[in-house]
């Protein structure tokens, strides 16, 4: 086993144990609040994830960008402060945006302004310095130390989740306090890590503070474009709830968001353990100051990651029922078709971010925002429109089309910068893999298997039949680092 196999093999085992914590979270979770205090959980994540898309996303993929140069440089830990301090700032505007648009709209219905402001200021300060972090650590190869603070998060979070809501109130505030609980542990965790592999620099007074525009305008260039492609990409995948809460209520929103999301999260989950360990290789490939060599880095990445991800998206399609019924309450059941539709939504996001990588390598972030603006055009549009014919099909499908559109515009748009190609026979060979997964899944029906323990089998057998497929698809760039 080479190094490389090594710490897929580390990642590998690292995400089968996230992916349980998640599991689990999601069982207690759905058994603790009701769907009301869920859909209000899911609007305070909205609130969150406008601010994180779209101020810290475009600054923390620059970050990516940059920080294995900074470290060769001795700059990490000067740019690290710099980053804490920016996050800290957009927490403290974050606030002051939000506390002005509440004298005019009603902003997380039933929530306190004590609590309001706590959860608004945690989520985006404790929880973008956490995902940052644990990040940076895997990117520069600390596979094991990136797994073990991963995991702990985890569970240190659903515990301190479950303890607070049972001990105090069944809400989405206490909920949430307890995963930013766990995120602050272990971001300071990070941090320190971070610092002690950071070397000293050369040049010392690159070090000291200097809050200068010339020194931010390289990351500005690259972010501000990418600040509104991304605005547009929330207003596709997460502004729709205001919508539905508007529309329909909490109850509905809560049902919505829980199924979704499974399917969302299950397909992020295999997005992050390819990029755990891809990503390192690619942001290597495209510091090449040539063209040629930063379009084959793209190629590469693509024909690996998008029949692994066509694979995942049937195994979800297939597995959809079993998973609604092992991983939440009764009461979520009969809406398990909703978990397809949050992998399917979720994948056409994750293809259009990975066409998007072709843009970040040449600086051309600006190419992102016109499919961003039709996706969320076509998305706003449908979701008042199909809702009339079924309120849960027709708000995923809308989403689903939006997402669609927009990935077809995209893909336009980034031919026009550097000539990536579509990696079509090894998707047309993930696609004849995947048939056996759905003939497992007709033969369920057609033998009408009901007992609560089937989920458990057939389940098993889909997976394990998944996890052949991506093993066999990635022995090649696993063996040779492509």
């Amino acid at each position: 086993m080479n190094k490389n196999q090594f710490d897929a093999f580390v990642l590998v085992v690292g995400r089968i144990a996230s992916m349980l914590v998640a599991f689990v979270i999601v069982r207690v979770l759905t058994t603790i609040l009701l769907p009301a205090e869920i859909g209000r959980m899911a609007i305070f994540m909205t609130i969150l994830g406008f601010f994180g898309l779209f101020m810290i996303s475009p600054i923390g993929n620059y970050v990516n960008r940059q920080i294995i140069g900074w470290e060769k440089k001795g700059l990490l830990k000067i740019n690290l402060i710099y980053y804490i301090i920016y996050v800290f700032l957009v927490a403290l505007f974050a606030l002051f945006v939000l506390f002005l648009l509440k004298l005019f709209i009603p902003l997380a219905e039933g929530a306190t302004n004590l609590w309001f402001a706590t959860i608004i200021f945690l989520g985006i300060f404790v929880a973008a310095l956490f995902s940052s972090f644990i990040g940076y650590i895997n990117l520069f190869k600390r596979r094991f130390t990136f797994v073990i603070l991963s995991n702990l998060a985890g569970w240190i979070g659903i515990l301190s989740s479950a303890l607070l809501t049972l001990a105090f109130a069944r809400t989405a505030e206490f909920w949430m306090l307890g995963g930013f609980i766990a995120q602050f542990i272990i971001a300071v965790a990070a941090l320190y890590i971070l610092f002690k592999i950071s070397r000293q620099s050369e040049v010392p007074e690159e070090t000291k503070i200097n809050f200068s525009f010339a020194k931010f305008r390289g990351a500005l260039n690259f972010s501000l474009p990418l600040s509104l492609a991304v605005l547009f990409y929330w207003v596709q995948t997460q502004g729709y709830r205001f919508i539905l809460q508007y529309k329909f209520g909490l109850e509905t929103l809560g049902i919505f968001f829980i199924n979704l999301n499974i399917g969302m999260q299950l397909t992020v989950a295999f997005e992050t353990l390819f990029n755990q360990f891809y990503h390192p290789i690619y942001y290597n490939n495209i510091s090449s100051p040539e063209v040629d060599k930063r379009v084959a880095a793209w190629n590469a990445l693509g024909g690996a990651f998008l029949p692994a991800l066509l694979m995942m998206l049937v195994f979800i399609g297939c597995s959809s029922i079993f998973l609604s019924r092992i991983l939440v309450a009764s009461l979520y059941w009969p809406f398990s078709y909703l978990i397809f539709f949050g992998a399917l939504v979720e994948a056409l996001r994750i293809i259009s971010s990975v066409y998007s990588l072709a843009a970040h390598a040449e600086y051309k972030t600006k190419s992102l925002i016109l499919p961003g603006l039709i996706s969320a055009v076509v998305v706003v549009g449908l979701i008042y429109y199909l809702p009339g014919w079924n309120l849960y099909v027709g708000v995923a499908s809308a989403l689903v089309l939006g997402g669609l559109i927009g990935l077809v515009v995209l893909r336009a748009e980034i031919k026009k910068i550097v000539p990536i190609k579509f990696p079509l026979q090894r998707t047309l060979k993930a696609s004849l893999f995947c048939l056996p997964m759905l003939l497992v899944f007709v033969f369920y029906f057609a033998m009408s298997l009901r007992a609560y323990y089937w989920n458990f089998v057939f389940l098993f057998i889909l997976g394990a039949y998944f996890m052949l497929g991506q093993y066999l698809f990635a022995r090649k760039w696993l063996k040779e680092s492509l």
